[in-house]
């Protein structure tokens, strides 16, 4: 997806409050590794105590974007979605346990896969549609 794009294009957010390609991969470069270790910890034990996998990533100035490099993030990326579909791929483990986080919630390690896939598949959706808005086609 990135191919072909300038490391300008990569940063440019199409509209304010909106983040640019980088700041969505880096996003998710930070929340699969905490979704696949909450996932790891509850197949380990059914009913343990796992970190919160939505960790507040916004800043209070969210009006200045990051300006990125995209190979570290680009790097992260491929990593950690490899280390997850192995987890998906080689789990032969009861899907339905579950674990709680923090507050109590209680996350169920099934459903904890499937957010992290929805979580990075949408946002590959927005750095689509935002690389659409500002013209890099």
């Amino acid at each position: 997806m990135t191919s072909g794009l300038s490391v300008e294009d990569l940063n440019r957010r199409p509209r304010p409050l909106v983040w640019s390609a980088l700041e969505y991969g880096l996003h998710s470069a930070m929340v699969i590794p905490i979704l696949r270790d909450a996932i790891e910890r509850i197949l380990a034990s059914d009913g343990c105590v796992a970190s919160d996998p939505c960790p507040d990533l916004d800043t209070e100035d969210n009006t200045q974007p990051l300006v990125l490099c995209p190979t570290p993030i680009l790097d992260a990326l491929e990593r950690e979605g490899a280390a997850l579909a192995r987890l998906a791929a080689g789990t032969d483990k009861g899907w339905g346990h579950w674990g709680y986080m923090d507050d109590g919630q209680p996350w169920q390690a099934e459903a904890t896969l499937f957010h992290a896939a929805h979580d990075t598949t949408h946002h590959l959706a927005d750095v689509a549609d935002g690389l659409f808005a500002i013209g890099a086609r």
